[in-house]
């Protein structure tokens, strides 16, 4: 699952934006791939959004 949201998330990351639809704000990964933030930084960010209980039901 892991991989496969990454994935998602870089994908999504280079695709064209419009001020109405920007993916930068629909998850801040997105945020981090776009400013070529460190991968360690985007590897703890994303199994943080795994370990949260909350965040275990969403259906992306």
């Amino acid at each position: 699952a892991f991989h496969e949201e990454f994935s998602r998330l870089f994908e999504l990351s280079q695709e064209e934006t419009t001020p109405q639809q920007d993916p930068r704000l629909q998850h801040v990964l997105v945020y981090f791939f776009q400013n070529q933030a460190p991968n360690r930084v985007i590897e703890r960010t994303l199994l943080e959004q795994f370990a949260d209980r909350n965040l275990s039901f969403d259906d992306r």
